[in-house]
């Protein structure tokens, strides 16, 4: 113990954070910016919610990039501040130009985009530095740190967030203070926020000193050996019975298939990355790198029929479009480290980054391929029956289709209209069409199109649906004593001696005080018309006894077959 807190022992920490903070200060900015507006989110109101969470995305992005950015630059091919400004520009044009959207959590297309965008910000930190170089070897050294470093990292920040949090928790209990749940937040948020950052950073060595490194971590061998490694083994050996199974029964494989190829693929390029190094010193290492591309082959075709089967059924969306891409990647790679007597492994995150940024960017992205291939789909379809009249539906009779063009219509449109209406805009005048803009949800806008259209929905939809109460974000009291709601009342709640609890019981919806049945309220008009988003007035149901009044309001339900499968409300209660 004396040893760790020693004077030596603290000025090595210190110097380790000091030399953090000169050779990497814009990340360390950027991390602390991020932290700080995660801060300001946890205390934020609704009317400046979605302004802060651009802001937070955008920073969050920008900690891989300025990392990249001066990483890259110990390699003096470039000016720091031309290498960052570049890392900048980008990260203002992604704040003002790709989260110009409101409620971004809602729209999948910029959920997708981000979630790549932020993949390959990663994948450009894992190359910045040797992308120019030709030592593979000290390329490795340096990814190998990174991997170390991250986990390091994040074992010391969770570790760190967890003893807080829990003495903050006993500070609370023990000395009976009131301490904000907040607190919480600001914990987690400055540990993984800022001081996780500040630990990755320093446990990167030198560029000069990596290049210099030729040590294999145990550790590594070992995880790959008994962990990775016989999680391939599983995935390849059920792939591969599921393959011979399809070839026996000649049927077509499952789309899951495709999900199940990626995560065997994922384990086994980052076993292979991980004991790359050890390939010409160990006999398994060896028939693993040379046979396990070559057993991988078949089930990349696998996947190739599952997913060209699934978008000939539902066309191209987003996440089609990903699983098409990866498996035309996987097949390049599988088929260069095959053939390749060099085994470049530089060549797996460079072609990812490439991908990255030509879903994202090119023409033909995921979004406009996906768009445009649905509504091609949708135009052929009414196009072959003459439904379009000067480029707009007229006369759809939809018991003219086929039930595989009625797949092709309602996969369009469920698309089309939850995440690109504008794709739909010449179909109706602006005034139609601001009626569908005007949703917030994407339930919203695909029934404003029903409506507007007077089709049919088709069985799913008529089944199941949400409903949703318009400007619920306030309450009017109505002099009430007691206001209660579905987050505290499904659990007993204990209110001056008196012991609340809600129950569902099939369509009504029953209080209990004390074990006694107080009130009823009959929700049963939810199942019976399709209210989706309705005025808050239409969704309050009231009910009394001799003891209390009661009002619920109805902020949220999920109806399925008739049958409420959950809600979300607020009661009010009135003392008679």
């Amino acid at each position: 113990m004396a040893k760790i807190f020693s004077q030596e022992s603290v000025l090595n920490f210190f110097k380790s954070f000091q030399k953090s903070l000169t050779r990497f200060p814009v990340t360390i900015l950027t991390a602390v910016s991020a932290t700080f507006v995660f801060v300001l989110l946890i205390n934020q109101n609704e009317a400046n919610e979605d302004e802060i969470l651009r802001v937070l995305f955008s920073l969050i992005l920008g900690i891989p990039l300025m990392f990249s950015a001066e990483i890259f630059e110990e390699r003096k091919r470039l000016p720091r501040f031309l290498a960052v400004g570049l890392c900048l520009v980008y990260i203002l044009g992604f704040y003002y130009f790709s989260t110009k959207d409101n409620s971004l959590f809602e729209n999948q297309i910029f959920v997708i985009k981000y979630l790549v965008l932020l993949i390959t910000a990663h994948l450009i930190a894992a190359v910045a530095p040797y992308f120019l170089e030709k030592n593979i070897p000290a390329f490795w050294q340096y990814n190998k740190n990174l991997f170390l470093g991250i986990f390091t990292s994040l074992l010391y920040s969770v570790t760190l967030a967890i003893g807080l949090t829990l003495a903050i928790l006993g500070i609370k209990e023990l000395f009976e203070l009131e301490i904000s749940e907040k607190w919480f937040g600001y914990t987690w948020a400055i540990c993984i926020g800022t001081v996780n950052t500040l630990i990755f950073l320093s446990k990167i060595p030198d560029l000069s000193e990596i290049d210099k490194e030729n040590d294999f971590p145990l550790p590594l061998k070992y995880f790959t050996q008994y962990v990775l490694l016989p999680l391939v083994a599983v995935y390849l050996l059920i792939l591969l019975a599921y393959t011979f199974k399809i070839l026996g029964m000649w049927s077509l494989p499952k789309g899951y298939v495709s999900i199940m190829v990626l995560a065997s693929a994922v384990f086994g390029i980052l076993a292979f990355l991980l004991i790359y190094p050890l390939k010409n010193s160990n006999n398994w290492v060896w028939n693993f790198t040379r046979y396990y591309y070559i057993t991988l082959l078949p089930l990349v075709i696998l996947m190739a029929v599952s997913i060209y089967v699934r978008i000939s059924q539902y066309g191209v969306t987003e996440p089609r479009y990903y699983v098409a891409t990866l498996t035309f990647w996987l097949l390049g790679i599988s088929l260069y480290f095959v053939i390749s007597k060099k085994d470049n492994i530089l060549y797996i995150p460079l072609s990812l980054i490439i991908i990255g940024i030509f879903t994202v960017y090119a023409p033909y992205n995921a979004s406009h391929s996906a768009g445009l291939n649905q509504k091609n789909r949708l135009t052929k379809v009414l196009e072959s029956h003459g439904f379009l009249k000067n480029g707009k539906p007229a006369n759809v009779d939809f018991k003219k289709l086929s039930e595989k063009e009625i797949d092709k219509v309602y996969a369009a449109v469920d698309y089309l209209t939850q995440n690109q209406p504008e794709k739909l805009k010449d179909w109706f005048t602006e005034k139609e069409f601001l009626t569908i803009s005007a949703e917030k949800s994407m339930r919203g806008r695909k029934n404003a199109f029903y409506a507007l259209t007077k089709w049919p929905q088709n069985e799913v939809s008529e089944s199941s649906y949400y409903v949703d109460a318009k400007n619920n974000d306030y309450v009017i009291l109505e002099n009430a004593d007691l206001m209660l709601d579905s987050y505290h009342l499904y659990s007993e709640l204990t209110i001056n001696e008196s012991k609340f609890l809600a129950k569902n019981q099939d369509k009504t919806l029953k209080i209990i005080e004390n074990d006694k049945e107080i009130l009823s309220f009959d929700l049963s008009k939810i199942t019976q018309k399709k209210y989706e988003q309705a005025p808050q007035d239409s969704l309050i149901f009231r009910s009394e006894n001799e003891k209390y009044k009661g009002k619920l309001l109805l902020e949220s339900g999920y109806i399925k077959d008739r049958k409420i499968e959950s809600i979300v409300w607020r009661l009010l209660l009135t003392k008679k």
